[in-house]
């Protein structure tokens, strides 16, 4: 850990987006999120190529479908061919990158047939890699299923880290609300994941948590838990608990606590006082314990944050090793309950939304 206000870790980051449901992502985060200190790429195929005609070249990579018209097909196989085939171009496009992200839909062709390629050569350049996928709905054609699991199979034995998102869960989260709301909030988490720890390596820090920390909590396929609150107002301590409760009890991230390994703070605050940072921790390590985690190691980061103003927000990045070889982090849209010594506290507590945002739907696609 760095304790030096000046110090910004020098870490290159980039997002890649491979196939028509993960570009879409990207695109909505470039459009309406601002997401800075990171550098981009999407893949797709050259007849899919049109929709990307109006980026830098040097921000796309086209995979050769050998075909004018139908892509890959439908059919992975192609994909992870023509990727393989450009194995050379996607090392150089990685070469500079220490941590990747890839999004991308699992079920049709070039995000499910190609990903796994992206996170292998990835691996063999030593870069850290989080994959972020889309299942298909339960009610889609079974070959579509098939096709997504053995995606994300050869995905996860490549990816440091894998967070799979179903649509299936999404809808059953959110019924009673208009689509696009859904489509909207999927896309909210899927960003908060990436800023969260994006903003661990890039924003200036008063005591920062340095990457290799970063990389011993996440390498390996270990299950991870990513999420972050919120607490408003001026009363320090109360805004500090609330903050620490909210990234604890309000994510829809399906995780046992009880196996918790590695803990990573980030608390973000214009200014920040020792009496909150303590509370923060106080309140994260006691819920750990109560849900039966023992034996963890923590560390806590404070980072400048001017634009929260009087709030302040925690940052929570937490691992678990599951003793398995196929580990994989499901999004879990069944909020569950919270233990009775927070419940008074959860209701009153509100997560920051920004509902003026465009949102372009990731999920209508054709992958």
């Amino acid at each position: 850990m760095t304790n030096n206000n000046s110090n910004i870790q020098v870490i290159k980051a980039k997002i890649i987006a491979i196939g028509s449901c993960g570009s879409n992502i990207l695109v909505d985060f470039i459009r309406n999120k601002q997401l800075r200190d990171i550098s981009y790429l999407f893949v797709n195929s050259k007849s899919a190529g049109n929709t990307l005609r109006l980026l830098n070249p040097s921000q796309t990579l086209l995979l050769d479908d050998k075909s004018k018209e139908l892509g890959f097909e439908l059919n992975p196989d192609l994909a992870e061919r023509a990727a393989l085939l450009a194995e050379q171009e996607i090392k150089t496009q990685l070469a500079d990158s220490k941590l990747l992200f890839i999004l991308a839909g699992m079920g049709g062709a070039t995000g499910t047939g190609a990903s796994h390629i992206f996170a292998k050569v990835a691996k063999t350049l030593k870069s850290m890699t989080i994959a972020i996928v889309v299942e298909p709905f339960d009610f889609e054609d079974q070959k579509r299923l098939s096709i997504a699991s053995e995606g994300i199979e050869k995905l996860q034995k490549n990816s440091d880290a894998l967070i799979v998102i179903s649509n299936t869960k999404i809808q059953k989260q959110f019924e009673g609300i208009i689509v696009s709301e859904v489509w909207k909030k999927a896309n909210q988490i899927i960003f908060d994941i990436v800023k969260t720890i994006i903003d661990l390596i890039s924003k200036p820090a008063f005591m920062q948590i340095d990457f290799s920390i970063l990389k011993k909590a996440i390498r390996n396929n270990k299950k991870l838990f990513v999420n972050s609150g919120i607490g408003f107002g001026k009363h320090i301590g109360d805004r500090a608990k609330r903050a620490a409760i909210s990234a604890l009890n309000d994510s829809i991230i399906d995780f046992d606590f009880k196996q918790t390994k590695e803990v990573i703070i980030i608390i973000s605050v214009k200014n920040s006082f020792i009496e909150e940072n303590e509370e923060i921790v106080k309140t994260i390590i006691e819920f750990l314990e109560s849900k039966g985690a023992r034996n963890f190691e923590y560390s806590v980061g404070i980072y400048l944050a001017p634009e929260l103003d009087e709030n302040i927000k925690v940052g929570l990045i937490i691992s678990a090793d599951e003793n398995t070889q196929n580990l994989k982090l499901q999004l879990d849209y069944e909020i569950q309950k919270e233990p009775q010594v927070f419940e008074e506290e959860i209701q009153d507590t509100k997560l920051e939304q920004d509902d003026d945002d465009d949102f372009l739907n990731p999920f209508t696609a054709d992958f």
